[in-house]
């Protein structure tokens, strides 16, 4: 076992890797590519991509499970959200409606030397006051 735990260190097995998550409603798809799994230190990617043909009418809104993004220290939010809140569950950033059909946010981050252990979430799309799409996700973190 010891030999394998190595082996998948020495080869990158227990870095950084990727995946994404999808969701489509009301004429509206939110796909969120994030770290599935990484280690302290790591940059991680968070990004969210809102789609909607015919583009935007007014603002659009991201819920993500705001505990999520305690296990990482970021370097920020591109682009800036115009207002961000937090209830008790979920941090609320919204965002000016873009130019074109597609809205893209990415968050810089790495995970923080301190976080072992990793985290599930939510994102959802909020337009107009009611949610139409929401995705789930776990980033596992290794030693």
């Amino acid at each position: 076992m010891l030999v394998l735990v190595v082996f998948a260190g020495a080869s990158s097995g227990l870095g950084v890797r990727s995946a994404t998550v999808s969701s489509r409603g009301d004429g509206y798809q939110l796909r969120v590519t994030y770290g599935l799994t990484s280690r302290a230190g790591l940059d991680t990617p968070w990004v969210a991509v809102v789609s909607h043909p015919g583009g935007f009418d007014g603002p659009v809104t991201l819920a993500t499970t705001a505990s999520y993004f305690d296990i990482f220290e970021t370097q920020g939010t591109r682009p800036q959200p115009t207002s961000e809140t937090s209830g008790a569950r979920y941090l609320y950033q919204q965002f000016g409606p873009p130019v074109g059909d597609t809205l893209r946010v990415s968050f810089d981050a790495y995970i923080q030397p301190g976080s072992q252990i990793g985290r599930r979430a939510s994102t959802a799309l909020i337009v107009d006051g009611r949610e139409v799409a929401r995705v789930d996700y776990r980033t596992i973190l290794f030693p």
